[in-house]
């Protein structure tokens, strides 16, 4: 579970992500932006490597913040020979008024994982 603290405007953010290299259906979840004016989106991006995303829980609700929609990326690489796929699910947070908001604790399924 990522557990990231969030406050608009004012952030402090806490996270733990694994330095391990990286192996096939390795989920990374990236938080955007700290301070974002009311006028910008705040972002969560699930990134999945060497794997299509077949599947993903629902994005968390955020008190202050209402969804704005997802977008989708792929990216695919050759090195040496070598193939590698990167995924990725983006959703857009934007906020209903100015403030300071908290990001919960959240868990998240990505292919079944």
């Amino acid at each position: 579970m990522l557990r990231k603290e969030f406050f608009l405007f004012t952030v402090i953010l806490f996270s733990f992500w694994p330095l391990a290299e990286s192996k096939t259906g390795d989920v990374k979840i990236q938080i955007g932006r700290n301070q974002i004016s009311q006028n910008e989106v705040f972002t969560i991006k699930i990134i999945v490597d060497n794997e299509y995303i077949k599947g993903y829980s629902d994005f968390p609700e955020i008190d202050g913040l209402q969804k704005r929609g997802t977008s989708s990326s792929t990216n695919t690489s050759f090195v040496n020979g070598k193939m590698s796929v990167e995924t990725s699910i983006t959703q857009s947070y934007t906020p209903r008024s100015q403030g300071q908001f908290k990001l919960k604790p959240f868990a998240m399924k990505v292919n079944g994982k």
